[in-house]
């Protein structure tokens, strides 16, 4: 079973472009491949993950934020950048790659954005401006993602 992360990002740009730029910059090899609405990175044997970029409409969504807690969304539209990360990949080395390129988009965007594991539980928002890091749900196993996510808030 693959582990899933999407970064929505409350925009109507696609960050396809982003992505591509990134792992240009970074000298990473990686196959793309378009479709007539998704962009896909392979960078499974590389990174350990494949992305995949597209844009929805009239975008619903909930998610958890706690064991007891869960939050209910509705963007009229959205750009997802979804991280199906390779389970037998080093868990922390595949995470702390996939979190640079959050890290890079999130630094050179300002829409909202929220960051989801496997569908239904919030790992980070942004609002207004304001990034939180869910304590009680996220990265806790590793001293290398939490410094990682920190990096996020500054």
């Amino acid at each position: 079973m693959a582990l899933d992360y999407d970064l929505r990002i409350k925009s109507k740009l696609s960050f396809y472009e982003k992505v591509d730029s990134y792992l240009s910059t970074q000298l990473i090899i990686y196959e793309k491949i378009y479709t007539d609405k998704i962009v896909k990175f392979d960078l499974f044997e590389r990174l350990g993950f494949v992305i995949t970029c597209l844009n929805s409409t009239n975008f619903y969504f909930d998610y958890l934020v706690s064991e007891f807690e869960s939050v209910q969304r509705e963007w009229d539209y959205s750009s997802i950048i979804s991280f199906r990360l390779d389970k037998d990949y080093d868990y922390v080395k595949v995470s702390l790659n996939m979190l640079d390129i959050i890290q890079f988009i999130l630094k050179d965007t300002t829409q909202d954005a929220i960051l989801i594991f496997n569908g239904d539980v919030m790992i980070l928002e942004r609002e207004n401006g304001k990034i939180i890091i869910n304590k009680e749900m996220g990265f806790k196993n590793s001293k290398e993602l939490v410094e990682k996510m920190n990096e996020l808030i500054y």
